[in-house]
């Protein structure tokens, strides 16, 4: 569990400009942080302008109708299994959500009937022109997971990419980006949170926990607590 104060911490300094790993490592020992918290902090909290960047970027569902969707499949994948799960997942300043599965991939992997099914019912409430699925061919038996979103989603181009992240930054050209890697939202054009939707339609939003929320109460208090 990650204190309040630490998310408001590492927000203050990095949008002050200090260096994200001097932040992380300062915010890690002054809170003692495990790895997998230090790794959920560096990626659920980012400066204000990094912040509106993205936030500026990002679409609504209805958005998606009749337009072309690229996922990013391990990637919303894992978000969406800890949630059902009950793992913790963050709605991150940037307004994406993201979670802290270790071992994500073979998870992904090892669950990918259930997951494709419920991947499949979010697409067809958002009924976009087209569905690409990239997914990432460097975690051991990624084909299989393939095999099944195939199976599942036949109306998908379904992409097994040594560079995903290269594949889906090059459709962002034409197409809704669902993914939450930040290397590839900062440069997609429309970012859409296929996770989030997954989970809310599919009732498990209880997992989830809004870290801006928790950033504006944070800073409420700051204020008071400084003020004359």
């Amino acid at each position: 569990m990650i204190p309040r104060e630490a998310f408001y911490d590492a927000y203050f300094l990095l949008s002050r400009g200090y260096s994200r790993k001097n932040v992380l490592d300062l915010i890690a020992a002054r809170y003692r942080l495990g790895p997998i918290a230090r790794r959920l902090l560096g990626r659920c909290v980012h400066g204000s302008e990094t912040n509106r960047a993205i936030r500026a970027k990002l679409v609504e569902a209805g958005s998606v109708r009749r337009e072309c969707l690229a996922v990013d499949v391990y990637n919303q994948l894992a978000t969406i299994y800890a949630a059902m799960t009950g793992l913790s997942v963050y709605v991150c300043s940037d307004g994406l959500a993201r979670d802290a599965l270790a071992g994500a991939t073979s998870t992904v992997t090892r669950h990918r009937e259930g997951l494709a099914r419920l991947l499949a019912g979010a697409v067809e409430a958002l009924k976009p022109s087209r569905l690409y699925l990239v997914v990432d061919s460097q975690p051991s038996r990624s084909a299989l997971l393939a095999a099944t979103l195939r199976s599942i989603l036949p109306q998908a181009e379904v992409w097994l990419e040594k560079k995903a992240d290269k594949r889906l930054i090059g459709l962002s050209r034409i197409c809704i980006i669902a993914s939450s890697d930040i290397v590839v939202v900062k440069r997609a054009r429309r970012v859409f949170d296929l996770a989030i939707y997954t989970i809310r339609l599919s009732g498990a939003e209880r997992a989830v926990t809004d870290i801006t929320r928790m950033l504006r109460e944070q800073h409420g208090e700051w204020c008071r607590a400084a003020g004359p």
